[in-house]
């Protein structure tokens, strides 16, 4: 099986301004170790033409390429970081190759809170996808979920792994700098208002 995973891509970017991108990566890694998964590509649905520079050493193997360049080098495209065009989607699916929502967000707060605070939201096509994964903080909307996209909706745990921050911890201990809470002796005799707020930021 061949896998694309959508991932945006902009101007600047950081790994480290969202959880989202992070999850991207941590879901190709997972894919990767399954028997049955050949290869796995990112759907770059963005302006750039690579990562931010923290995720580069981060996926070794993982071609980043254009949703449209795709077709022939996936059988499932997962819809997770960006948003893919609905007619390359049909495309895919009536050429017998699937499609996941891999929806990380809370999809309530999506659909009403355009509309309650007048900003511009994103809505995709409800009938874009062959089955919706979600995480289990959300996952008590998976009977709305299921009426609007009329498709089958699936749990799907946490993925996380320390390598952001372990890489970001080793870059600020080599600028000789300490990462990390460090707890620090109360100085009792100080006015209990001026012992100073112990604070991570």
């Amino acid at each position: 099986m061949r896998i694309g995973i959508s991932v945006l891509t902009h101007s600047g970017q950081n790994i480290w301004e969202n959880g989202l991108g992070q999850n991207v990566v941590f879901l190709a890694q997972s894919l990767r170790r399954l028997p049955d998964v050949e290869d796995i590509v990112l759907l770059n649905c963005g302006d750039q033409h690579a990562l931010p520079p923290q995720v580069d050493p981060a996926r070794p193997g993982f071609a980043l390429v254009r949703p449209e360049d795709a077709t022939e080098l996936i059988d499932v495209a997962i819809e997770m970081s960006g948003a893919l065009d609905v007619r390359w989607l049909d495309y895919l699916r009536a050429r017998g190759k699937k499609v996941v929502w891999y929806c990380a967000g809370n999809p309530y707060a999506a659909l009403v809170e355009p509309p309650m605070f007048g900003f511009d939201g994103h809505a995709g096509r409800t009938s874009r996808h062959d089955e919706i994964w979600m995480l289990p903080e959300h996952f008590q909307f998976a009977p709305m979920m299921r009426t609007l996209h009329r498709c089958p909706v699936h749990c799907v745990p946490y993925l996380w792994s320390p390598q952001f921050v372990d890489a970001r911890a080793a870059e600020v201990e080599a600028a000789g700098l300490p990462f990390g809470w460090r707890g620090a002796e109360p100085d009792a005799t100080a006015p209990r208002g001026l012992r100073g707020l112990r604070v991570a930021i």
